[in-house]
């Protein structure tokens, strides 16, 4: 990442990986390369409210260690619509 002024992630849709803990290590190896912003698309919705049922509260979780860094930030939800779950 270095010589880079932006970064962009994506999670992935089938990983085990927590989401918070992913963000976390690009956004810590992104601040040691100077990046001065970090694009981050969820790749799901973001719930109204943390915790609300059928949701991934990782996501809010995620968006609050986002901002904690310090290094600037974009988030990029998804909205779900229902053909969304027609498809596989």
């Amino acid at each position: 990442m270095r010589g880079s002024d932006a970064a962009f992630y994506t999670h992935p849709m089938r990983t085990r990986m927590n989401r918070v803990v992913a963000l976390e290590r690009i956004v810590r190896t992104a601040k040691m390369a100077g990046v001065k912003r970090v694009a981050w698309n969820t790749h799901s919705w973001i719930p109204d409210r943390a915790g609300d049922a059928h949701t991934y509260p990782e996501n809010t979780q995620g968006i609050n260690a986002l901002w904690r860094t310090g290094v600037g930030a974009t988030v990029f939800g998804s909205v779900l619509f229902v053909d969304n779950l027609l498809t596989n």
